[in-house]
């Protein structure tokens, strides 16, 4: 028996016409008589999967009590069910009907603000009238697609190929838990359609007149039907605020919004866009013949990459004011500054001459109070950037096991020392864990005096090595500046060996610093502890050491008994790119290395 042939038994409807149609979990067609339309659905016979199609019939019948053409109807049997499951192709399989609404996608609509404030309002209405309808098949699901369950999506995330793609969606699952989930029980609930993208709204004459395909709707967080809506709906926009606030907009015309429910709406909106590409990657592993699922995946990445740019305050900010709700500024920076002189002493210095107040962070993105979005280009601290939700993750879940010093016997100490030494030739086989990189640099020149008997030391211009009392003894950039204690008598201090700016450019440039260097040794007429510098001078400029340099000079500090040491709390672990540590492009072996800021 072929689809018109089950058509017309049960149903009574003579198909001049079926075509198929996209579906995610289920095939839809539709079907043509000499009359009117019908869109025909099919599901695979499983007892969870009936109860769902039925409660939908439910739910599309109260809805369609309204006198408008809205909503599919569900459209009965010849004996009167709503729903049946039949034999195809030896299968079983439940069947059903649905009228079909006329209208253009809202895909394929010319977009407006009017049009966006239409579609806020349309859902609005359709919210007001399923607020309070009860159905437990509905309100029992548990479904991935449902924002409030996002989390449930993480097992997918390994299933996306690009690094840099899958810690966006785990940095913003992990704002999900820690900013959403706490708040879930308080926000308003009801059943939602939940699935409102610009492919199931319908559109006729520049406003929203309809919706389709109600297989997605769970019991969920009204803010969530807003949040998925939004999501599609802002797809490609280059300034997606501006047109989600359309939307929060008309939606607000007919039910007013609550502040705990715009608080979490720009984190529910980066929910459902990871969900998005969580079951896009898995459907092509699971699926990969159904390219209905990845539809929208594109517009969902280029989405995901916008939404970590823009400032959750300036997002929340935007949507308070198209919820006729009131915003509340933070304190003035000049306040603050203010405030902190009550309490920090001022010598500690601010950076620019107007100060930045930041208050969150991600990756190369700083944000603050305000909305502003700034790019981090000189914080020389987080190494993969602000929040990386791995070493955030990292971070929680030792500190919910062990929190402790060196004092004691356990194997985090002993493994990460191993795993760290394996980044090192095997000549460097011993760490010295302190608390900070000035702290590793005085520890350092300890081991250097005690090992050479000597307290003299050769630095470079322009060097910095911490802010201890031996750190600042060592750094040209400290005790040569104006409010210094200038340079100590056990100091030699050699130029930097600049092939940029500096008097030698040629390819000989690092021999030629270097004899410099020796010269000052020469003439200084006592053996050094120890020489210091960093691969590429920080405080210089980042000027990297001109090649040779130190191929030509430690060998002559290892001669007159002293040690050889590199500074990589800012070049080290990678930061250099091809070398994962900064000594490494000098072709040198050091004899202590200094770590820091990345380590950290």
């Amino acid at each position: 028996m072929d689809l018109k042939d089950i058509i017309r038994k049960y149903f009574g409807i003579q198909a001049i016409e079926i075509k198929k149609l996209n579906g995610y979990d289920n095939v839809n067609y539709l079907v043509k008589t000499h009359e009117t339309k019908y869109i025909f659905k099919t599901y695979k016979m499983d007892d969870d999967v009936f109860d769902l199609v039925n409660a939908e019939s439910e739910v599309l019948n109260h809805l369609n009590n309204q006198d408008c053409d809205c909503f599919p109807k569900p459209i009965k049997t010849i004996d009167g069910a709503y729903i049946k499951c039949v034999k195809i192709h030896g299968e079983d399989v439940i069947i059903r009907m649905l009228s079909f609404l006329q209208g253009s996608f809202f895909a394929e609509s010319e977009h407006s603000s009017s049009l966006f404030e239409s579609f806020g309002a349309f859902l609005a209405k359709m919210n007001v009238q399923m607020y309070g309808l009860r159905n437990y098949p509905i309100q029992s699901r548990v479904y991935p697609w449902d924002i409030q369950n996002a989390l449930i999506n993480t097992p997918f995330i390994d299933e996306i190929p690009e690094a840099e793609n899958r810690k966006l969606v785990v940095y913003f699952l992990q704002q999900f838990k820690e900013l959403v989930v706490p708040v879930l029980p308080t926000l308003r609930k009801s059943i939602i359609h939940s699935d409102a993208n610009d492919w199931n709204v319908l559109v006729e004459n520049g406003i929203v007149t309809g919706i389709i395909d109600f297989g997605d709707m769970v019991y969920s967080s009204l803010i969530n039907e807003l949040a998925t809506a939004i999501t599609y709906a802002i797809m490609g926009k280059d300034d997606p605020i501006a047109w989600a606030c359309h939307i929060v907009h008309g939606y607000k015309g007919i039910i007013p919004l609550l502040p705990d429910e715009i608080d979490v709406l720009y984190y529910l909106i980066g929910a459902r866009l990871c969900i998005s590409v969580c079951q896009s990657a898995h459907s092509k592993i699971a699926n990969p013949e159904n390219e209905y699922i990845s539809i929208s995946e594109k517009s969902a990445w280029e989405l995901i990459y916008r939404w970590i740019e823009i400032n959750p305050t300036h997002a929340g900010k935007e949507f308070y004011k198209s919820a006729g709700l009131t915003w509340i500024d933070p304190e003035s920076v000049d306040t603050l500054v203010e405030k902190r002189h009550r309490f920090i002493d001022p010598i500690v210095s601010i950076s620019y001459a107007k100060p930045i107040y930041m208050n969150r962070a991600a990756f190369q993105y700083m944000y603050d109070p305000y909305g502003n979005t700034y790019l981090d280009a000189y914080n020389n601290i987080p190494h993969v950037g602000h929040s990386h939700p791995k070493i955030v993750e990292a971070g929680q879940r030792q500190m919910a096991i062990l929190n402790t010093n060196t004092r004691y016997v356990y194997d985090l100490l002993n493994r990460y020392a191993e795993r760290l030494l394996a980044k090192f030739p095997s000549k460097l086989n011993k760490v010295f864990f302190v608390n900070s990189g000035s702290a590793a640099s005085d520890l350092a020149i300890r081991l250097s005096r005690h090992y050479a008997n000597s307290q003299n030391i050769m630095v470079m211009e322009h060097g910095y090595h911490g802010h201890t009392q031996t750190g600042i003894d060592i750094s040209d950039y400290k005790f040569s500046n104006r409010k210094g204690p200038g340079q100590k008598p056990f100091i030699i201090k050699t130029s930097i060996p600049d092939q940029y700016w500096g008097k030698y450019k040629d390819q000989n440039a690092g021999e030629n610093y270097a004899r410099e260097a020796l010269d000052l040794l020469s003439n200084f007429h006592e053996p050094v502890a120890a020489f210091i510098a960093e691969p590429i001078v920080g405080c210089g400029g980042q000027v990297p050491l001109a090649p040779g340099y130190l191929k030509t000079l430690y060998p002559a500090i290892r001669k007159q008994g002293g040690v050889c040491i590199s500074d990589e709390v800012q070049t080290g672990f990678g930061r250099l790119g091809e070398h994962f540590w900064g000594y490494e492009a000098q072709e040198v072996v050091p004899d202590i290395v200094i770590l820091g800021k990345p380590m950290g």
